[in-house]
């Protein structure tokens, strides 16, 4: 990881929207998106702004959904990822499949229901359950989520690793990581348990710093000391690496 502070950009930072903290939609509206220009011959001559910048969306108390969201922890569609990982694990990638497919499309129509939090948002840019494209831009929903069925379906079971430590082919548990690791925006503890439970996904980011100066990946962590306080039967670990009953032991390549 990065153990530098912030940096100083006062109040210029993004804040979490109307999903899952019952922020301001994020209409879109303070982007500018850059087009591809041509001159009267037809040659490329660069990226421009097509629109002007308009930064309106600024975030404050009461703004949005004035905080009316929630702090996820256990939502249903995590247990249909769970479900995909476990069939996943015995062979059974049918089953696997269904339940990663059930899996993104219940994380996805629970986000879409927080959009009604923010009375004055600007939904032009809202997705919806249309098999067309949004505006051009990207999928909608339901095409993403056949998208993704469908590259997990055509995936290998298990593939490679390249020179960087990188897969030379994402295979199905790396789709399955990348999916469950969206689906957990904004409470996302049970990644670091997907992690050691099976060393996916081997497409997350590399750490910024050597081993050194981040330290080894946490195999477990050091119990609260009011806990240690309380009760005497308790020993304070040594380390952070000791191994709970489930965790696989594979080293995931980006720690």
């Amino acid at each position: 990881g990065n153990d530098e502070g912030i940096p100083p950009d006062n109040f210029l930072r993004t804040a979490v929207g109307v999903y899952p903290a019952g922020g301001r939609f994020d209409g879109n509206s303070d982007v500018f998106p850059f087009r591809a220009h041509f001159d009267a011959n037809g040659d490329y001559i660069g990226y421009r702004a097509s629109i002007a910048i308009d930064f309106d969306q600024n975030v404050g108390l009461g703004f949005g959904g004035g905080g009316a969201g929630i702090e996820p922890f256990v939502l249903a569609s995590y247990v249909k990822f769970w479900r995909a990982e476990a069939n996943l694990m015995l062979g059974n990638t049918g089953a696997a499949s269904s339940n990663l497919e059930a899996g993104m499309a219940t994380s996805i129509a629970k986000v879409m229901t927080f959009g009604s939090l923010d009375g004055g948002g600007d939904f032009s840019y809202a997705p919806d359950t249309a098999d067309e494209d949004i505006q051009d831009l990207v999928v909608s929903p339901s095409e993403f989520v056949e998208r993704m069925t469908d590259a997990f379906d055509d995936a290998p079971v298990s593939s490679g690793l390249d020179g960087n430590g990188f897969p030379v082919e994402r295979d199905k548990m790396d789709i399955l990581g990348e999916q469950f690791f969206v689906a957990m925006y904004g409470g996302a503890g049970d990644a670091w348990n997907f992690i050691r439970r099976t060393g996916y996904p081997r497409t997350i980011g590399r750490n910024t710093e050597d081993i050194g100066g981040s330290g080894l990946f946490p195999r477990t962590l050091l119990y609260p000391g009011n806990e240690i306080g309380a009760n005497p039967n308790i020993q304070q670990r040594l380390d952070l690496s000791t191994k709970v009953f489930w965790d696989s032991g594979v080293t995931n390549p980006a720690n």
